[in-house]
């Protein structure tokens, strides 16, 4: 989602933060990568200028990391971190929905009708990368007539969680969990179609709930020390 530029001295800085955002949110930019001024502003057709404002603005974000002898890197971010970030991004969604359910357009009902349809395909071809994909396309669709602050806070949380999980599926980790979703997922957009705010907030914390109980499990999992093959024979 791109942000307002609020005055021209802005323009350049801005261009830059959102292309460099949305290379480390789709995974052309890896965590851990290095982003070199000089290159970046080849690639953007920008001076180093802008571009060096747009990693302090990623930087606060929590997307980039600036030390003083290794420049800046995409953050690397550990499954623990991960968990924390889930749990405040859904706990404001719940308050994102109470705020915009009330106040629906046809167009957000429209797009949140639409991504449950395609959570309902990717349960059906048992692909969790493109539930998890729907999945945010969905919770963004209700959420959209939130105020635009709380919109944007979401979506830093949304990013930066993203830059640990890319390539794996939370869906993926727990069988059944897409289908247990998309039941919630179901309750939720009846309730928020309904109107009822408070409805939809209380599905979202049970939601929020469940979701939490997967994350956990797979920091448990993770944190397990590896079995080598001989202690493996024994």
């Amino acid at each position: 989602m791109l942000r307002p530029m609020a005055s021209a001295p802005t323009v350049k800085s801005a261009y830059a933060y959102e292309e460099i955002r949305a290379r480390i949110a789709d995974g052309r930019l890896e965590p851990g990568a290095r982003l070199r001024l000089r290159e970046l502003g080849e690639e953007l057709g920008l001076s180093e200028m802008p571009v060096r404002e747009a990693l302090r603005m990623l930087q606060r974000d929590g997307m980039v990391e600036i030390q003083d002898h290794r420049g800046a890197t995409v953050t690397e971010i550990s499954l623990a971190d991960v968990l924390d970030r889930v749990s405040a991004r859904m706990w404001l969604e719940a308050l994102a929905l109470e705020q915009s359910v009330p106040n629906l357009t046809a167009e957000a009902r429209r797009r949140a009708e639409a991504a449950f349809a395609a959570l309902d395909r990717a349960v059906a071809g048992d692909d969790s990368a493109a539930f998890s994909r729907a999945n945010r396309d969905f919770h963004e669709a209700l959420e959209s007539c939130a105020s635009t602050a709380l919109a944007e806070l979401i979506g830093g949380l949304w990013d930066s969680a993203w830059l640990a999980r890319r390539q794996r599926s939370l869906f993926g980790e727990e069988p059944g969990r897409m289908e247990r979703a998309q039941g919630e997922h179901r309750i939720l957009l009846e309730a928020a179609l309904a109107g009822d705010a408070a409805a939809a907030r209380d599905v979202m914390i049970v939601h929020r709930e469940a979701t939490l109980r997967t994350w956990s499990g797979l920091v448990a999992r993770s944190a397990e020390p590896a079995h080598d093959a001989a202690s493996t024979e024994e």
